[in-house]
């Protein structure tokens, strides 16, 4: 699989009060612990760290990291996150992506393995839609990351900036889900009161 992740760090992270890409989780910084679980599911993953406000830090961060990851400057972050894809999908025309926001770091790899899996069992599709799935009760509670197709990739140009990117989920053909055992799907740290142990 030729596995191009996007990961969006181009917020300024003012309610957390730090920068989230660089956030600490069981010895790994937030970027780190994402790009570790992208190589297990494909060493050869090429993963890209939208970034915008804190990008002289993030990219300091990376000198002295094992980490393999890229940065793609979004000097209008302040806009909306949908800028930052849009100017992803022009920087890699053609390319389907695995998003991935910043505020969700501790994905299982096995997770990341199965939606793979089931990405390419659906044979990539160009407007596709892809997203991981838990059983909350009697009903399916869906997370991230999300596989979005190249075709629908290209509409966020139009959308404009500060449209959120589930507005493509209305256009997408499949919108399909894989049901993993993984809650961590679900975590949105947006502040410091929701990170575990807070």
């Amino acid at each position: 699989m030729n596995l191009l992740a996007l990961v969006t760090a181009a917020g300024a992270s003012t309610r957390m009060g730090t920068c989230k890409a660089l956030l600490e989780f069981d010895g790994l910084r937030a970027f780190e612990s994402i790009e570790r679980a992208l190589r297990a599911a494909e060493p050869a993953a090429r993963v890209v760290l939208i970034t915008g406000a804190d990008d002289a830090r993030i990219r300091a961060a990376l000198v002295g990291s094992d980490a393999r990851v890229e940065c793609l400057h979004n000097p209008d972050w302040a806009r909306g996150r949908s800028g930052g894809l849009a100017l992803a999908a022009r920087a890699f025309p053609g390319r389907h992506a695995l998003i991935w926001p910043i505020d969700c770091p501790r994905v299982l790899p096995a997770t990341v393995q199965a939606l793979c899996a089931r990405w390419s069992a659906l044979g990539e599709p160009a407007r596709g839609w892809l997203a991981p799935a838990v059983r909350a009760d009697v009903r399916l509670r869906h997370g991230h990351p999300v596989w979005v197709g190249a075709e629908l990739l290209s509409r966020l140009e139009a959308n404009g900036p500060d449209q959120p990117l589930r507005a493509l989920r209305a256009l997408a053909q499949p919108l399909a889900e894989v049901v993993v055992d993984d809650p961590r799907i679900l975590e949105d740290f947006d502040a410091p009161e929701q990170l575990p142990g807070a």
